[in-house]
Order: C-alpha cells, then structure tokens, then sequence
C-alpha cells in the first residue's frame, strides 16, 4: 500500500476522531451551572471532534476528492423511501435492544442513534437545545464524516466497502459491546440510504428525525418493552413494524434504483456487491484494524471497570 492509499489515509481519519471522541470524557462538567452553558460546550465538542478533523482531510484530500462527496439534493419523488427506512430503523433497533434485553446481554439503558457526545437521553431541557445539540448537530457533523466522507473514499473498492466500513467505523464510536449491534444496524440503513439517493443529506434527514425519537419517542416505548408482562408483546409488534417498513423501504429503493440504473453519472452505483480488486483488504489495512483494536480495548475496559 502507497502512504497515501485511501485504505489508509481514511482509517487515520477515523482514529483521530476516536481519540478526541474518547479525550471529550476527560472534560469536567460538574462546574457548568446552567443547561445553556452545558449545551453550548457540548456543540463545541461535537465541531471539535467531527467538523474540524473532516474539514482538514477534505483539504488533504484535494479538490478532486471533494467532487466524489455525495453531495446531492435529496429528492422529493424519494420521500417515501426514507420515511419508511426511518421507520424501519426505529423499530428495527427497538425490537434488537429489546431481543438483547431479553436474553440478557444488555441492561435496561437504550441504544439508539444520539450524539457520541451527549449520550443521556433522559436529560430533556429546552425543546431547542434538543433539537440543536442531540439531534440537528450531530446529524449534521457526524453524518457527514460517516456517510459522506468514507463511502467517497471507499466507493471505488465496491459498494460492500462503501456501506459496510461506514456502517463498522459509527458503531466503534460508542465504545459499547452490548450495544454493538444496534448501532451497526444505524450505521448500516443509513450508508444504504446514501447508496440509494446519492445524498448525504438523506442521512442526516434520516439521524434527525431518529435522535429527536430517541428523546420524545422511543422512552414510553423502551420502558413498555422492558416490563415482564409486555416485553414479548412489544417485542412482536416491534419486530413486525420492522418488517413491513422494511419491505416498503426496498420496493422503494428498487423503483429508485432502475432509475439510477439509466443515469450514466451513477450507473456505477446499481452493479450489486461485486467484489472489485482490494476491497478485502479494505478491512485488514493496519489502520482500520488499529480502529477495530481501540474499539475493542475500550469497549472492554468499560465492561471490566
């Protein structure tokens, strides 16, 4: 591999965030009097961890690298495709915290999507401070590193690079075992809407809406899911929402993809999950793997301290 392989050069990327994310834990805020101020700090956190790394790689990477960035409008003949992917990810993730509740791997606390930074949802001040430090902002910021920097970067090794490495890099981010899965899950759908519009934007459409859900919507939910006498009740419902939604999402991303198929701009995009040369090794390059093992160490710690 060449120093500056992309192979590389993006898990670096994603190693620096992990290490602000991780040293953002450090930052005392006991002495923060008032919830404008904790708020506040908090959007500078997520600017310093996200923003600011992505803003530099961007320039590292040159202007021919911004171009590749999935930066289209989202399209209003899509909108039922990502109301009902947003549906299904809502549903979907609830009945697999609730399956992995039941069998005991995790505890009663809900993994959803949220901010890496601000990870209590039960904390519910000012409507606005929700709206822009847990959902507007980390959509936004989180989004864009997610799914709008690395499916650019990966794109060329095939679709399966581009939606799995995305989907794997937003899960390290919480550090959490038992919630590994849900928040792959999240990464997954959205990576697959970005593949589908050719939009970040739809992504960070779609993390909005699922962050605000997460702090006004899916509580009451959550907690009739984890009582005795409704969990199997809430569990089937959950998982049969899921599967309709799902089923409205990829008739809809079929319909959208023949489209897309007699775009010659995007062609490329509709040849399915061949393997195209290196994308293996996409996920045993040193420094992916070097994510992976920070996302383990951690995660680990976390479970034995």
């Amino acid at each position: 591999m060449k120093r500056n392989d992309p192979r590389i050069t993006a898990p670096l990327l994603l190693l620096s965030v992990y290490a602000l994310l991780l040293l953002t834990q450090l930052v005392p805020t006991a002495g923060i009097d008032s919830l404008p101020k904790l708020f506040f700090s908090l959007m500078i956190l997520e600017l310093l961890v996200f923003a600011f790394p992505a803003f530099f790689f961007c320039k590292f990477k040159g202007r021919d690298f911004a171009t590749s960035l999935p930066l289209s409008r989202p399209s209003g003949k899509q909108a039922w495709f990502y109301i009902s992917l947003t549906l299904f990810l809502l549903f979907g993730g609830l009945f697999l915290n609730g399956l992995l509740f039941t069998v005991g791997i995790k505890d009663s606390a809900y993994a959803a999507g949220g901010s890496f930074i601000l990870s209590d949802i039960s904390l519910k001040p000012n409507v606005l401070y929700v709206i822009l430090a847990y959902a507007a902002l980390p959509a936004a910021c989180e989004e864009f590193v997610f799914r709008g920097i690395l499916p650019a970067v990966y794109k060329p090794y095939g679709v399966a690079p581009a939606i799995l490495v995305p989907a794997l890099a937003s899960a390290f981010c919480f550090f959490d075992l038992p919630g590994f899965f849900s928040y792959f899950l999240t990464g997954l759908v959205l990576a697959f809407a970005v593949h589908v519009t050719g939009s970040v934007f739809a992504a960070m459409l779609m993390r909005f809406a699922v962050n605000l859900a997460s702090v006004y919507l899916l509580p009451p939910l959550w907690n009739l899911m984890i009582q005795p006498l409704g969990n199997r009740f809430a569990l089937l419902i959950s998982l049969f929402l899921a599967i309709l939604f799902l089923i409205f999402a990829l008739k809809s991303a079929e319909s959208a993809l023949s489209r897309l198929a007699r775009d010659p701009a995007r062609a490329d995009d509709c040849l399915g999950f061949q393997e195209k040369k290196g994308a293996v090794r996409v996920f045993f390059s040193p420094s992916f793997l070097a994510c992976a093992l920070l996302f383990l160490t951690v995660s680990i710690l976390r479970l034995v301290l």
